[in-house]
């Protein structure tokens, strides 16, 4: 509800007006933390309004990283979360970022759960990520340029309120059409008992 996503937003110390850019879920190296943090640091400098949400327990290897910028107004690292504040971060979130390099090939629960709240997404150009749709999530290829390109998707996004809402929608009607248990549920049957 507005209500819990709003004391969510006040516990920990996000601006109303601030755009909330957010990582889901256990936050390791492979989800490339100290990149999101470079980029949100350049849009800070620049005089962006951001503020990057990790929402999850921080693995062992990120836990330099969650220092250095502990006490930033703008970067929160919350620690694992249970499912009200979980749900409640993801609601918050303007864009979620949900990179994966290297992939170990793994679907990802967080990712099915922005494209479900219908949030804007941007993800990793490797192995699954590849059959979703470049108009339900905007990918990132991992090579010298991933930092300007990260960089670039948000400034557009956070320019462009028709643009999320854009993908937004289209998030929504790719879940209702692909992802809805009413069409994988009958998948599932055929598969099991068809062979």
């Amino acid at each position: 509800t507005a209500e819990t996503i709003h004391a969510f937003k006040k516990r920990f110390r996000i601006d109303e007006k601030h755009f909330v850019i957010t990582c889901l879920g256990f936050i390791n190296s492979n989800k490339l933390p100290q990149l999101q943090v470079e980029v949100v640091k350049r849009l800070l400098t620049q005089g962006y309004p951001v503020h990057l949400l990790f929402a999850g327990q921080t693995a062992p290897e990120v836990k330099t990283l969650q220092a250095e910028v502990e006490g930033s107004e703008n970067i929160t690292f919350t620690g694992y979360l249970d499912d009200d504040d979980y749900f409640s971060a993801l609601f918050a979130s303007d864009v979620v970022i949900n990179l994966r390099n290297p992939s170990m090939g793994e679907a990802s629960g967080t990712l099915m759960h922005a494209l479900a709240a219908a949030r804007p997404t941007i993800i990793s150009d490797v192995n699954q990520y590849k059959e979703f749709p470049d108009k339900v999530c905007w990918k990132v290829t991992h090579d010298e340029n991933e930092s300007q390109l990260l960089y670039e998707y948000l400034t557009v996004l956070l320019a462009n309120r028709s643009l999320r809402e854009a993908m937004s929608e289209n998030s929504a009607d790719y879940v209702s059409s692909v992802l809805a248990l009413d069409r994988v549920i009958p998948q599932w049957l055929r598969i099991l008992f068809d062979s």
